[in-house]
């Protein structure tokens, strides 16, 4: 069994702390894989990925395979689409996104 330390005052939060804004409002319960539908999700980390290997590319001073260029714009567009589709769908996604902007 894995106890979990109490944060005081003084210390910054971790990562997997949950974050509130004033001492009044409550931690956000809901986890982030019930916000996003799956595919978004795993598009959105396939996305991120990419990122990362033009990155490491570039930091050594080279241009990225036309590869790594051709599945990000790829992966940009599936992303897009299935975003445009949950919208359409009227999903909890955008639900969300909608009562938080306005």
């Amino acid at each position: 069994m894995v106890l979990r330390r109490r944060l005081t005052e003084t210390e910054p939060l971790g990562p997997a702390e949950p974050i509130k804004v004033d001492k009044d409002d409550e931690a956000d319960e809901m986890h982030i894989d019930a916000r996003v539908p799956p595919k978004i999700m795993r598009l959105t980390q396939h996305l991120h990925n990419l990122i990362y290997i033009r990155f490491f590319y570039e930091q050594i001073g080279q241009q990225p395979p036309n590869w790594i260029k051709r599945q990000m714009a790829r992966a940009e567009e599936d992303l897009l689409d299935e975003i445009d589709k949950e919208e359409g769908q009227g999903g909890h996604f955008h639900r969300r996104l909608k009562n938080e902007a306005g």
